[in-house]
C-alpha cells in the first residue's frame, strides 16, 4: 500500500481474510490534510496475517484494539513513531509474534505481559511511566528501552523501578538501556553472549564487565555518577568504545591486552584525569578525545606499541594535553607533538 492515497485502514479490512503481508507504510507528503484514524477492531478478523507494519503513521492514535490478540500467526508487528497510547492486554495471546516495533511511541505509559516467543522488543516512550519486568521474555536477543530522556533529558518514570530481572535474559546478543537514573543492575554481567551494550542516563557508579566474553561494542552515555571504568582482558572481542558526557567519570583503564579494540571515542568528560593501558592496544585504529579538560595524560613519546597508522584526533583536554583541530596518524602526533613540546602553539598556528 505504497505511494497511494489510502489515508487509513478502514474496519472492512477484515474481510480480507487471507492476507499474510500488510504493509502500510505512513501517508506520503503530497497529502495535506492529515486525519486523525485508529486502527479498526476489524484487523482481527485477518487470522492468516504474518506480518503487520503501520510504522510511521504519527496520526495513529487511541488504543490498539484488543481484537489484535485473534491474530495468532502474527510474527512482526510494527507500530513505530505512531501515537498509540495502550497496548492491550491480549497481545500476550501471540504466542507466535517475534517482533515488536514500539519506537517512538510516546503516548505509552505502561506495557502490559507480552508473549514469550518475542525475540525483538523495541519500546521508546517519553511518556513511560514504569519499567516493565520482563523476565518472562526468555527468548529475546535484541532489547531496546527508552525514556527519550536521551533526546528530551527528562523522564517520567517513577522512582522505585529496577532492572534486577535482566540477568534471567542470557540469550541478549543487543542491550540498549537509556532510563533516567533507574539503577544499573548488577545482573549486566549474567548475559554471556551480549555482542552490544548501550547505557545511557543509568544511575551507576561502577560499570562491572568481567562476565561479558563475547561483548564487541560498548557505548556509555550521560551517565552522571559513573567514577570509574575498567576495561578486563576477558573482553577480547571488543571491537569499540564510546564513553559521552560522563562529568564525574576520573579514570578509565585498560587492564590487558586487547587486540580486538579498533576504536575509541570519549567526549564531555570533563572530570577525567587519566586514560591508562592505552600501550595494551596494539590494534587500535581511532582515537578521538574531545572536550576532557582535566585530562593530565594520554599519550607520551615513548609509547610506541600504539599502531603508527592509527588515527588520532585530540581536542579541548586541557593545557597538559597537546590538542589538534584535526585528524593525524599516530607517528605523526608523536613526532610533532610528543617528541618536542617546546613550540606546539606554533606549530598549532600554522595549520
Amino acid at each position: 500500500m505504497t505511494n497511494t492515497r489510502i489515508r487509513k485502514l478502514p474496519n472492512t479490512i477484515g474481510k480480507l481474510k487471507s492476507l499474510c503481508v500488510l504493509h502500510f507504510p505512513r501517508e506520503p507528503t503530497f497529502h495535506r490534510k492529515h486525519h486523525v484514524w485508529q486502527l479498526p477492531s476489524g484487523i482481527g478478523m485477518l487470522v492468516d496475517l504474518i506480518d503487520l507494519n503501520l510504522g510511521g503513521h504519527y496520526k495513529l492514535e487511541g488504543e490498539i484494539p484488543i481484537e489484535i490478540g485473534e491474530l495468532s500467526r502474527l510474527r512482526s508487528l510494527g507500530l513505530n513513531c505512531s501515537c498509540i497510547s495502550k497496548i492491550p492486554e491480549t497481545i500476550n495471546k501471540l504466542h507466535h509474534l517475534r517482533t515488536l516495533n514500539l519506537v517512538g511511541c510516546d503516548g505509552i505509559q505502561m506495557s502490559p505481559e507480552l508473549p514469550t516467543s518475542l525475540v525483538c522488543l523495541q519500546l521508546l516512550s517519553a511518556s513511560l511511566l514504569s519499567v516493565p519486568n520482563l523476565s518472562n521474555l526468555t527468548n529475546l536477543i535484541i532489547l531496546q528501552l527508552s525514556d527519550c530522556s536521551k533526546i528530551t533529558g527528562e523522564s517520567k518514570i517513577i522512582t522505585g523501578c529496577n532492572l534486577r530481572w535482566i540477568g534471567r535474559l542470557s540469550r541478549l546478543k543487543f542491550l540498549d538501556l537509556n532510563l533516567l537514573n533507574v539503577p544499573a543492575p548488577p545482573e549486566l554481567t549474567s548475559l554471556p553472549h551480549l555482542e552490544r551494550l548501550c547505557l545511557s542516563h543509568l544511575n551507576l557508579q561502577t560499570l562491572p564487565l568481567d562476565g561479558l566474553p563475547q561483548l564487541g561494542h560498548l557505548h556509555v552515555h550521560g551517565c552522571k555518577l559513573l567514577r570509574r571504568l575498567s576495561i578486563p582482558l576477558e573482553l577480547r572481542k571488543l571491537e569499540s568504545m564510546h564513553v559521552l558526557d560522563c562529568p564525574d567519570l576520573v579514570e578509565i583503564k585498560y587492564l590487558g591486552l586487547l587486540e580486538s579494540l579498533k576504536s575509541i571515542m570519549v567526549s564531555g568528560c570533563k572530570s577525567l584525569r587519566r586514560i591508562s593501558g592505552l600501550s595494551y592496544l596494539t590494534k587500535l585504529e581511532h582515537l578521538e578525545i574531545r572536550r576532557c579538560m582535566s585530562l593530565i595524560k594520554l599519550i607520551d613519546a615513548s609509547c610506541t606499541s600504539t599502531a603508527d597508522d592509527c588515527i588520532v584526533k585530540i581536542e579541548e583536554c586541557g593545557d597538559s594535553v597537546p590538542s589538534i583541530p584535526y585528524e593525524m596518524s599516530m607517528k605523526c602526533y608523536r613526532e610533532e607533538f610528543l617528541l618536542d613540546t617546546s613550540d606546539i602553539e606554533s606549530k598549532l598556528d600554522k595549520v
